[in-house]
């Protein structure tokens, strides 16, 4: 029981660690394109 229990949180930290690694890049270029978007709206 206490082998399952460590097994299942050792599985939920590397999930969060592998959607942050593929969320981080995602946001980040999320965050550039509205940054260019509000820039070129601004050139208009």
């Amino acid at each position: 029981s206490q082998i399952a229990l460590s097994l299942t949180k050792f599985v939920e930290k590397n999930n969060t660690l592998s959607i942050s690694k593929y969320l981080t890049p995602l946001t980040f270029l999320n965050m550039f394109n509205r940054s260019s978007y509000l820039k070129n709206l601004s050139n208009y």
